[in-house]
């Protein structure tokens, strides 16, 4: 895996963020290996979780967009 996406799995897991790895990379953790360039990731919006994504990737160093919380975007 990626050092940037391994960096970017960290972070949320050291802010106790719940979410998810989907895709090509789950599969291969199940023995079917796909060639991707990307990482999916699924996030839970419930209560606090989505803050604490967004502070992790803050920390991570990614730009923090402008949200309004509940606007499904």
């Amino acid at each position: 895996m990626n050092e940037d996406w391994t960096d970017l799995l960290g972070a949320p897991l050291d802010a106790d963020a719940r979410f998810l790895v989907v895709g090509a990379h789950a599969l291969a953790v199940h023995g079917i290996p796909r060639a991707t360039q990307d990482l999916d990731v699924w996030v839970d919006t419930g209560g606090e979780n989505p803050e604490r994504v967004w502070s992790a990737l803050a920390a991570f160093g990614a730009p923090r967009l402008s949200t309004t919380r509940g606007s499904g975007a």
